[in-house]
């Protein structure tokens, strides 16, 4: 995929708040934002021993609702999933993880 391409899909998208990744529009590449990350690490880190989603919301003043979407996210284990209902196409990129498959899937094992 072009860089481009990542463009075009930013224009689709609706990000939150809290997002794992910045696009630089001069060199159009998808990074890291650190202090947004080091914020995601401690959720999944709270949650894995036994906090409540709504204790860690009151935390960082987000509903457990918010916390649960960002638990459930898969931009946070390096996978980028855009589904265009519009343009009938789905997307899927692999991008740098901010944490592991094993803690996502420990918090995620319904």
């Amino acid at each position: 995929m072009l860089n481009r391409d990542i463009h075009i899909i930013y224009d689709f998208i609706k990000w939150p708040k809290i997002t794992r990744m910045s696009s630089s529009p001069k060199q159009g590449q998808i990074e890291i934002d650190e202090a947004e990350a080091k914020l995601v690490k401690d959720i999944f880190k709270l949650r894995s021993k036994g906090l409540s989603m709504a204790k860690i919301g009151a935390k960082y003043g987000f509903s457990k609702q918010k916390v649960d979407y960002i638990l459930k996210n898969k931009n946070y284990i390096g996978v980028f999933e855009y589904n265009g209902k519009k343009e009938k196409n789905d997307i899927v990129i692999e991008i740098e993880p901010i944490v592991s498959k094993y803690m996502w899937n420990k918090i995620n094992k319904n």
